[in-house]
């Protein structure tokens, strides 16, 4: 089942990254620019995790193929207050692609989907590592050549979690951040 799961990951993947490149040709658009950005969040966590909401980080690498797509790596995670009182860590890494709208102007809506992984550690259980699949939106503000105001909503969805009371949790991210092209 793990070895499934992996092979699965792997094709989503490059079915994401070959998507990427294909449009990145179609497109005659300006792009070609990398990125890093910053993010502050406040993860709203499933009612089944045994731990309430909490300021997070996240920091993004990615490249715009095109003035509207752009694949990123991205990582992030914080440590939960849990209701026994110990603490829950959770650790995400995912790849990420953007579809960004009504390009040339100032303020650009996005859409963001993902697969990746979340490690959840919860002090008196063991460590698990579980799939994990993202999708939401946002919106980028210009306000110079390089730099740019991010906010974005996503729901991540984690498909088996040993330290939550069911399986198939799902959490709302909120994230405001600084987004630099170089």
């Amino acid at each position: 089942m793990r070895s499934q799961r992996r092979t699965m990951t792997v094709a989503v993947m490059a079915t994401i990254a070959a998507a990427a490149a294909g449009a990145a040709h179609a497109d005659d658009a300006v792009g070609g620019a990398w990125y890093v950005a910053p993010t502050a969040q406040w993860w709203q966590l499933d009612n089944k995790r045994d731990a309430t909401g909490h300021i997070a980080g996240q920091l993004d690498l990615g490249y715009s193929f095109a003035r509207n797509l752009a694949v990123e790596l991205e990582g992030g995670g914080a440590s939960f207050a849990a209701t026994c009182g110990c603490a829950l860590t959770l650790k995400k890494l995912s790849l990420d692609l953007l579809v960004k709208f009504l390009p040339g102007t100032e303020l650009h809506p996005y859409l963001i989907v993902g697969v990746g992984g979340i490690e959840d550690r919860e002090d008196r259980l063991p460590k698990t590592t579980a799939a994990a699949v993202e999708g939401g939106g946002g919106v980028l503000y210009d306000f110079g050549a390089s730099w740019h105001l991010r906010g974005e909503i996503k729901y991540q969805h984690e498909f088996h979690d040993l330290t939550a009371a069911t399986s198939n949790v799902g959490d709302v991210v909120y994230g405001i951040g600084i987004q630099y092209s170089f």
